[in-house]
C-alpha cells in the first residue's frame, strides 16, 4: 500500500500575481482552509501518513501552517469564541440620522451584552490626541491593547461621532461574508474585462447578483 505522498510546492505562482509576491500560490485560502491543505487531507484520507512538501524560498509561511502554535493554541485554550460579536458595537445619542455622539463602545461583547445593533466596521478619523489615550490604555479583551478602549475614553474627556455607514458592508471576519465578496468582486471583474463575449441577458444577471 502507498504511504508517502510528495508536493512539489517550490513554484513562484506567477498566474496568481501579485497575490503570490507575499504569499505562496499554496496557502492561498479556499473558504477557510488553505489550498494545500485540502490535497494533504486527501493524502491522509487515502492512508498515506509520510508526507513531504518540497517548498521554495519565500514559502515558509507552508510549513508554519503545519508547525504547532503553542502561543495561539494557548490564546484560544478555553474560549467560547460563537457567543461573542465579531466586531465592535457602539450606543449613544443621535445627533442627526447619520451622526451619534458615542457614549458607550465595546470590543467584541457577548450577544447578551451589546449595547446596540450599531456594529463598528473599523474606519475611523483620528485626531492626534489619541496617541496619548493609547499609551495610557491598559490591556483589555484577550490581552490586547483595544482602540475602542481608547476611543471610548477620548468618548468620556471629549467627543466621538460615529457616522452611519451607506453602501453594502461585507465582513469577512466570518465566513458568510468572506465567501460572498470574492463573488462580488469576480463578477465585477468579468463585467468590466469581458463584456464583449458574454450574452447581455447573462451580464444583466450578474449585475444583479453584485
Amino acid at each position: 500500500m502507498i504511504k508517502k505522498c510528495l508536493f512539489p510546492a517550490a513554484g513562484y505562482g506567477t498566474r496568481f500575481l501579485p497575490a503570490t509576491k507575499s504569499m505562496p500560490k499554496e496557502m492561498m485560502p479556499i473558504v477557510s482552509k488553505p489550498l494545500i491543505e485540502y490535497g494533504v487531507e486527501e493524502a491522509l484520507q487515502a492512508g498515506m501518513n509520510d508526507i513531504c512538501i518540497v517548498t521554495g524560498r519565500g514559502k515558509r509561511s507552508l510549513e508554519d501552517h503545519f508547525d504547532a502554535n503553542y502561543e495561539l493554541e494557548h490564546q484560544i485554550a478555553g474560549s467560547d469564541k460563537e457567543s461573542l460579536l465579531k466586531y465592535g458595537v457602539i450606543a449613544g445619542q443621535a445627533i442627526s440620522d447619520d451622526l451619534i455622539r458615542v457614549e458607550t463602545m465595546m470590543e467584541m461583547p457577548a450577544k447578551e451584552d451589546a449595547p446596540s445593533k450599531l456594529a463598528i466596521i473599523g474606519r475611523y478619523i483620528l485626531t492626534p490626541d489619541i496617541f496619548d489615550l493609547i499609551r495610557d490604555t491598559r490591556p483589555g479583551k484577550g490581552g490586547e491593547i483595544q482602540i475602542t478602549d481608547a476611543l471610548m475614553a477620548q468618548a468620556q474627556r471629549a467627543c466621538v461621532l460615529a457616522y452611519k455607514f451607506k453602501g453594502r458592508r461585507f465582513d469577512v471576519a466570518v465566513l458568510p461574508g468572506l465567501l460572498t465578496l470574492p463573488i462580488i468582486v469576480m463578477t465585477r471583474f468579468i463585467v468590466d474585462r469581458c463584456v464583449s463575449i458574454i450574452p447581455r441577458a447573462y451580464i444583466g444577471y450578474l449585475l444583479y447578483l453584485s
